[in-house]
């Protein structure tokens, strides 16, 4: 099984110790870089529709999401493989999950409210479940909603099989977890402090009672309100990341150069910078 990283210059560094984590247990990877692909960046600037609103591409932090849907076409494999996200670290062996992902015509990911989750997939590529061309022009011409292409609403639901939650665990880690998954883009430990880099999906409704709450002190959605990166609820999540950095480091999988250089850019903050072991 071959895994494929999804990522773009703003998580590339992530990407790389993410590519190491899955290399550790002797898996083949490639990161696929979305600004090498203008099938996907000649939409940057485009308009589709999202959650039943027109929203704007942009060339930002999530970028790259859309390339789950192209690789398989890169792949031409005619074995299993694995796409995840750059925030997503292998923690035990996930070739585990070939156990389960046993028919080829199927896909295989995790679910949340009985919707499928596809930043982590495994699947047939030579199955062509379907036609990437097709699909895009249907995001940017308002036939389909982002939401229901990330949902695969468009796919008939028995292709689609759900394997248990430690494939994807999402901002946890227990003695189950397989995949981490740092979803949750405002608490990504390596970018703690910054500002944020990417568009807020919410009504102008829920954004005023959201405000209006925190201005009172009022529970409220941080989501909403901040406008920069904030600290991991999970210790143990922040340490792990730290952990990994400092190991990829050592490998000389990143230098000390390319770390200063995304500090520069503000992929990763001066405050992560403090707590990794660059000399």
């Amino acid at each position: 099984m071959k895994i494929y990283i999804q990522s773009n210059r703003f998580q590339q560094i992530a990407a790389k110790v993410s590519e190491d984590t899955f290399k550790s247990f002797g898996l083949k990877t490639e990161i696929v870089l979305v600004e090498n692909f203008s099938e996907i960046t000649n939409f940057f600037g485009s308009s589709y529709k999202r959650k039943g609103k027109k929203v704007i591409f942009k060339d930002d932090l999530q970028s790259f999401t859309l390339l789950r849907f192209l690789i398989p076409k890169l792949s031409k494999s005619n074995t299993p493989i694995m796409i995840v996200d750059p925030d997503i670290f292998a923690i035990n062996d996930p070739r585990s999950i070939l156990n389960l992902a046993l028919k080829k015509d199927k896909i295989y990911c995790t679910f949340i409210n009985n919707k499928p989750r596809t930043e982590m997939m495994v699947l047939n590529p030579d199955n062509n479940f379907w036609d990437f061309d097709k699909i895009i022009k249907k995001l940017f011409s308002f036939e389909i909603d982002y939401d229901d292409l990330f949902n695969l609403s468009f796919i008939e639901k028995y292709k689609i099989l759900e394997v248990e939650n430690k494939f994807n665990s999402l901002d946890k880690i227990d003695h189950d977890t397989v995949l981490l998954h740092t979803t949750n883009r405002r608490t990504q430990p390596w970018k703690e402090g910054l500002k944020i880099d990417f568009q807020v999906y919410a009504s102008k409704l829920n954004i005023f009672y959201n405000h209006f709450r925190k201005i009172f002190g009022l529970s409220h959605n941080k989501n909403i309100t901040e406008n920069t990166y904030q600290k991991h609820p999970d210790q143990k999540v922040i340490q792990y990341i730290i952990d990994i950095f400092n190991k990829a480091y050592q490998k000389k999988i990143i230098s000390k150069s390319e770390i200063l250089d995304s500090v520069k850019k503000k992929y990763i903050s001066q405050n992560f910078l403090q707590k990794l072991n660059i000399n």
